[in-house]
């Protein structure tokens, strides 16, 4: 399942949110997608 939603992620555009991701560590420094899908550049 997992292999299918990143081929539609790529195919689509878009990065999935992360999930149960609900309060962010201020300490993580990498780009962490939460809420909501963002759309590719």
């Amino acid at each position: 399942m997992g292999a299918l939603a990143a081929v539609l992620a790529v195919r689509d555009g878009v990065v999935p949110a992360t999930r149960n991701l609900d309060v962010l560590d201020p300490e993580v420094k990498p780009d962490v997608v939460a809420g909501a899908p963002r759309r590719g550049r």
